[in-house]
């Protein structure tokens, strides 16, 4: 039996878990448990095939499995997705996962935050997104809780440079051979986080508990405007780029976004689904507001304290295409986007 410090790791197998739990596992310092749906499953299993990585079967929506999953652990890496759940069930299961987690024994809890978009701007309807609210709304009970014994670190990112690769950032290919870069952000800023940094982030963050608490470490490789994105990819890949920005109405239809969609679009048989809250079309018409109107500016980063924690970072957006021979071609990158490709 392991002797090492247990640390649970919640959305372990997507797209920001997968780093972090690598990082945890080449420590060689703690016993890493992946919460998953399906231990079978091919992401599963690459976490599994590593060093002190084990899997847990189960799901976060279960109070049962909540209990077994927290008990023993010293700390704990959250990572809900509302695209699943749906945003009410993301507030209420990132707050019980947490006094669950602290009735087990936890002594350091990691939440996986994102932007509270709708307070960042003055709790004005436009820009109200429920996948980034609810996580908003559990950061904001977490960091007041205060416990004596329990150390809360919020670990919030922005969206995925991969996005580039299979998400909304992703250009469209012409016959000529160019690509479209489609928006609806104006002349306003886009914040982006490169996956490859995440792990290094999630290691400081377990490694100094102290400096760590009641943290919120927001991190970023770059903010800027749309023409910035198109301009790095003709510089990297050599190819034209084209700007195309649309009222959003416009905007979602190149999307396939809709009302009649629900924002949780990525639920899975057997797991909670709410089909109640925001449509898909709602919810990403808030997100492109608050990138329109550049709510989140470089003067709210810490970028010292990013500097000291990962001194080899990546700091641009350029530099990230360039690491990564970015092209202009699609790849599927996102957990979310994958399982609706395999459902159809």
């Amino acid at each position: 039996m392991s002797t090492l410090p247990k640390i649970v790791v919640v959305g372990g197998t997507g797209a920001q878990g997968v780093p972090g739990v690598k990082a945890l596992s080449e420590t060689g310092k703690y016993e890493v448990v992946v919460l998953t749906r399906k231990a079978s499953s091919e992401q599963a299993q690459a976490l599994a095939a590593l060093p002190r990585v084990t899997l847990f079967e189960g799901t976060y929506t279960n109070e049962a499995d909540n209990w077994a999953l927290f008990k023993g652990a010293y700390g704990a890496f959250v990572n809900t997705d509302g695209f699943v759940i749906g945003e009410k069930a993301e507030v209420f299961w990132g707050m019980r996962m947490f006094e669950i987690a602290v009735a087990q024994g936890v002594k350091h809890y990691v939440w996986a935050g994102v932007y509270y978009l709708t307070k960042l701007g003055g709790f004005d309807p436009k820009y109200r997104s429920g996948h980034m609210d609810g996580k908003g709304r559990v950061t904001e009970w977490l960091l007041a809780q205060k416990l004596k014994d329990v150390t809360v670190t919020v670990f919030t990112t922005c969206g995925y440079a991969e996005m580039l690769w299979d998400g909304q950032f992703a250009p469209v290919k012409n016959d000529d051979g160019s690509y479209t870069f489609y928006s609806s952000i104006n002349d306003g800023v886009l914040p982006v986080i490169a996956l490859d940094d995440i792990g290094t982030y999630v290691h400081w963050i377990f490694a100094n508990r102290e400096r760590a608490s009641n943290l919120d470490l927001i991190v970023v490789t770059d903010i800027l405007p749309y023409p910035a994105i198109v301009s790095a990819f003709e510089k990297v890949a050599g190819k034209k780029g084209i700007w195309k920005d649309l009222p959003y109405d416009e905007f979602a239809i190149t999307q396939s976004m809709t009302d009649d969609v629900p924002a949780a679009f990525a639920h899975v048989p057997g797991e909670y689904h709410d089909t109640g809250g925001m449509s898909l079309k709602a919810n990403f018409e808030g997100w492109w507001n608050a990138w329109r109107d550049s709510l989140m500016t470089w003067d709210k980063i810490d970028v010292k304290l990013l500097d000291e924690i990962n001194p080899g970072r990546i700091r641009s957006l350029e530099e990230w295409m360039r690491r990564v021979g970015y092209n202009g071609e699609r790849k599927v990158i996102l957990k979310d986007v994958a399982g609706l490709i395999a459902r159809r």
